[in-house]
């Protein structure tokens, strides 16, 4: 292997390496945003329950 077949080489290697990191980070972040989204909606429906209905306002 000559020097420009090396550097070409690593060059490759490293693209392959940061496409690979990030897939994992896009991948991640999917399934963050999926976590937070139920956090989220559980927590309006709990204080949506703890809040009197309309009906149960003393007039």
């Amino acid at each position: 292997m000559n020097k420009e077949n090396v550097i070409d080489a690593i060059d490759d290697t490293i693209t392959n390496e940061i496409h690979l990191e990030l897939a994992q980070a896009k991948r991640e972040a999917k399934s963050e945003v999926v976590v937070n989204d139920d956090y989220h909606t559980m927590l309006k429906d709990l204080i949506l329950m703890a809040l009197p209905s309309p009906s149960q306002h003393v007039h």
